[in-house]
């Protein structure tokens, strides 16, 4: 039985993250982007957090907005180099800092996302997306995604390049270790990644990697100052598959 159902095992209620996810940071939704399809995409408001994510000045690309996709949502579609990211930095002054001072460790992201069939890379260093000083990034052929520090090309979850809709969460638990799961799957883990937050950007699209085909699509994705437990890892998965019509 997961957080967000009743006693007989049944949702209970609609997946609402700033009332569900413990210590919710930052929600964005692809819903909330204004726009036809097909438009350029050069800010992403969060629905919870209070920030927005900005088209870089040096971005050679904007992504675009996709309209009607997994249960007739809305994503983020992004080309080789296209990004967006909060430009006053993540932790030290930047948008996740609290008055109590930097937002550091434990830190859970969930999102949903899609890569294409053609995606395909040079090199094993496309970045996903960063978190502070942390990166998420494609493993050869953008196969799956895995944590910068991993040893190897980790491909232990499904393939990624299938074209299909997944739900991926990463986790930093600072000096306790930091995992990525798709679809419940664990593709990637580092035992001692380091610390969490840096004056840096809190950025998702493609950057690096010298990408020479395809997509990345992003519908949702949720930062919370939450522990890996387990049962939060499974639950978050399970709700977000529920909503995008993914189970």
């Amino acid at each position: 039985m997961g957080a967000f159902d009743d006693w007989r095992g049944k949702r209970n209620r609609v997946f609402f993250p700033p009332r569900d996810v413990p210590n919710v940071l930052a929600w964005f939704e692809g819903d909330k982007i204004a726009g036809a399809g097909g438009a350029n995409v050069v800010k992403w408001s969060a629905t919870a957090g209070g920030f927005p994510l900005l088209l870089l000045a040096n971005t050679p690309a904007a992504p675009t907005l996709l309209t009607g996709v997994a249960n007739g949502r809305r994503a983020v579609r992004f080309g080789a180099g296209a990004r967006l990211a909060s430009t006053s930095g993540f932790g030290v002054a930047g948008p996740l800092t609290p008055s109590t001072g930097p937002v550091g460790a434990p830190l859970t992201h969930a999102f949903v996302f899609r890569v294409s069939s053609d995606f395909a890379i040079t090199s094993p260093t496309a970045i996903f997306f960063q978190f502070g000083n942390q990166r998420v990034r494609f493993a050869g052929a953008g196969k799956t995604l895995y944590l910068t520090g991993s040893a190897g090309e980790n491909v232990n979850g499904p393939e990624l390049t299938d074209g299909s809709w997944h739900v991926g969460v990463v986790t930093f638990n600072g000096p306790n270790g930091a995992a990525c799961y798709i679809d419940g799957y664990l593709t990637s883990l580092v035992a001692a990644p380091g610390a969490v937050i840096a004056a840096t950007a809190y950025e998702c699209g493609i950057v690096g990697g010298d990408v020479t085909a395809g997509h990345v699509d992003l519908g949702e994705m949720i930062t919370a100052q939450m522990a890996p437990a387990p049962n939060l890892i499974s639950d978050l998965t399970a709700a977000l598959a529920e909503k995008w019509g993914l189970s």
